[in-house]
């Protein structure tokens, strides 16, 4: 009981600490798409004529597993485990919602999922608690990498329509700005686009609050820098719209530096095959072109 009321009276010190300062539970950045995130201006990436025909096959077969027109109607539900790891899960909405434009110049979109159910878990001494997100709004960007400058040659090319990339603003007790995934609505696999800044991450009960984000294709992290679809996907959406992401990406997310320190990964090996829509089937990118 002793544990229980030190985690519940901890939980309270921590919400009361939220409404003041500048982390408001009123945060305008809950509701205000503009921000001070940092845009980094890039040139279109290089596409070979090997890369074109990688473009051209998923293109192809973009409907095949289920039509990449969902993504224009389903919402997504997002959580944390106690490891920072997220839980996605896109679903059709029964109550009328759907994506608002916002802003067409970045293209984009935004619903309301305060009453979702999102949470993010933490521990607390021997308790596990599940904070509610809330409030919370959902953000997809089609065809807009928002790390990245509209006026750049990168976010107009026809190759990026094809990707939507998601974030979320939100209160889990100190506010909330995560730059997610991009969903590749073509083959349904899901690639990271951004890299928590940790140099600005703040600690809280144990977690890191990320506050920054950059564009993966500033660093060389080994492999050179490139786009962030050359890199090996973390996992895929099913038919059903439920997020399965690789046993390998919960490793590297709770290895050594966790999720702040996490960055997109190509595992090179004479054996590593395109990845697979499958338990299992982590792979190279569809987009990688190999020797």
């Amino acid at each position: 009981m002793k544990k229980t009321w030190y985690a519940a009276a901890a939980l309270g010190v921590l919400l009361m600490c939220a409404s003041c300062g500048n982390i408001l539970l009123r945060d305008p950045r809950l509701y205000n798409t503009s921000d001070t995130q940092q845009k980094a201006s890039l040139p279109a990436p290089d596409i070979s004529e090997a890369q074109q025909r990688l473009f051209a096959d998923c293109e192809d077969n973009k409907d095949k597993l289920f039509p990449a027109a969902n993504f224009d109607s389903w919402l997504l539900k997002v959580s944390f485990d106690k490891d920072n790891i997220p839980e996605y899960k896109f679903f059709e909405p029964e109550d009328g919602r759907k994506w608002q434009l916002t802003q067409s110049k970045t293209s984009e979109y935004q619903f309301n999922a305060s009453n979702d159910g999102n949470t993010s878990t933490t521990v607390l001494g021997d308790e596990i608690l599940e904070i509610k997100i809330n409030p919370m709004r959902v953000f997809q960007y089609r065809g807009m990498n928002p790390l990245v400058s509209t006026k750049s040659g990168y976010n107009k090319l026809p190759e990026m329509e094809r990707f939507y990339f998601y974030r979320f603003t939100g209160n889990a007790g100190v506010s909330l700005d995560n730059y997610l995934a991009a969903v590749d609505t073509y083959s349904k696999f899901l690639f990271v686009y951004g890299k928590i800044d940790a140099d600005t991450a703040k600690e809280v009960l144990g977690k890191y609050i990320p506050e920054d984000y950059d564009a993966v294709e500033l660093f060389d992290e080994g492999n050179g820098k490139r786009p962030f679809y050359e890199y090996d996907p973390i996992g895929y959406v099913a038919s059903d719209g439920k997020v399965m992401l690789y046993g390998e990406y919960y490793t590297a997310m709770t290895g050594e530096g966790g999720a702040v320190d996490f960055f997109p990964y190509i595992i090179k090996d004479g054996a590593r095959d395109v990845a697979r829509r499958e338990e299992g089937g982590a792979g190279r990118s569809p987009y990688l072109v190999v020797p």
